[in-house]
């Protein structure tokens, strides 16, 4: 009886030893050897299941019980980040996996440069894809503007100059609310308790640094300029700049 049991214990290890095997061959060998990088959008509120259906559609994978197997394992099948995932099918499904769970997701930078129109910001985001001439009307929408707290035609100054990083599917409202924000961020209440003291309202300020950093062609420059414009608007005079005719 005893012999029986050693048998099985040990044909039982050789099962579990072989199923292991074949476990780590199947998560780290690639489905191609020379498959084409995609571009895959997981959808906001996607689940780790639904996104993995996806990654089988569209061929990135070919298990999909080899993946929720992963996820339940390493606990990491409950949520999954929406966006666009470059992925390739010559990876092998633990990379994919890696690229999943840490939201890998595809990002581009974006610079924009001190005196920046809307314009020039516009042309930037169409050409990395992250914005089409539909979404960015939103830099014009009454309620959106209001929702934060500008009271202004449209978001001509209020986006700061920073390398700022965007995903690929984010909403417009998220990508300005950031870029506002940031803007506020660096006009703090110090400097917001200034422009009070000399009556200048955010509008005013932010039109003002505008018109300065396109006259200005140095650093050293700024500081007289400013001295130039507020003196002639303390008279009041017309400030007589070449950067004013833009922002009419």
């Amino acid at each position: 009886m005893m012999r029986y049991a050693k048998k099985f214990t040990l044909l039982a290890l050789a099962v579990m030893l072989l199923a292991g095997s074949f476990f780590c061959f199947k998560l780290f060998a690639p489905l191609s050897s020379s498959g084409k990088w995609k571009e895959v959008q997981i959808p906001e509120g996607a689940t780790y299941r639904e996104g993995i259906n996806i990654l089988k559609r569209e061929g990135i994978i070919e298990s999909e019980m080899l993946f929720l197997i992963i996820g339940r394992i390493t606990m990491t099948d409950r949520k999954i980040r929406a966006g666009y995932y470059n992925l390739n099918s010559s990876m092998s499904p633990w990379d994919i996996f890696e690229a999943l769970k840490k939201g890998r997701i595809v990002q581009s930078a974006i610079t924009i440069t001190g005196g920046s129109k809307l314009d020039d910001i516009k042309i930037k985001f169409k050409y990395r894809g992250l914005l089409d001439d539909a979404s960015w009307q939103i830099v014009y929408d009454k309620e959106f503007l209001k929702s934060l707290d500008i009271d202004a035609p449209s978001l001509e100054g209020y986006i700061f100059p920073e390398t700022y990083n965007f995903s690929k599917g984010m909403k417009p409202e998220v990508i300005f609310s950031i870029m506002v924000q940031k803007m506020r961020d660096e006009f703090n209440e110090p400097l917001r308790k200034r422009a009070r003291e000399i009556g200048m309202s955010e509008n005013n300020v932010l039109t003002l640094a505008s018109i300065i950093e396109k006259e200005a062609l140095q650093d050293k420059e700024r500081a007289i300029i400013s001295s130039v414009y507020h003196n002639r608007l303390k008279k009041p005079m017309k400030l007589q700049a070449d950067p004013t005719v833009l922002y009419v």
